[in-house]
């Protein structure tokens, strides 16, 4: 990206507990992937939940509108699930 902006929110329902949290970025992308680009949007939505003070899971999903590395789609759709042990 040439130009990027984020910005995003998380609530805790209670200290050390379980986390929400949602963000949006705004990109315009380089010209280096060509030439009249759409500027891309993206919108995360994620949800954690702490086990304990060592171990997590993270589900999120993640809306991308006029992907730049992908123009010929008008929206990109990612679920992901991630778990965190630390040790």
């Amino acid at each position: 990206m040439k130009k990027s902006a984020s910005a995003g929110f998380g609530f805790t329902p209670a200290a050390g507990s379980h986390l929400l949290g949602i963000g949006v970025n705004w990109g315009e992308p380089s010209e280096s992937f060509g030439m009249d680009l759409h500027d891309q949007y993206a919108v995360e939505a994620f949800y954690r939940l702490q086990f304990s003070d060592e171990t997590a899971l993270t589900t999120d999903v993640q809306l991308l509108l006029d992907p730049a590395l992908n123009p010929e789609a008008d929206s990109i759709r990612v679920l992901g699930l991630r778990l965190r042990i630390a040790l």
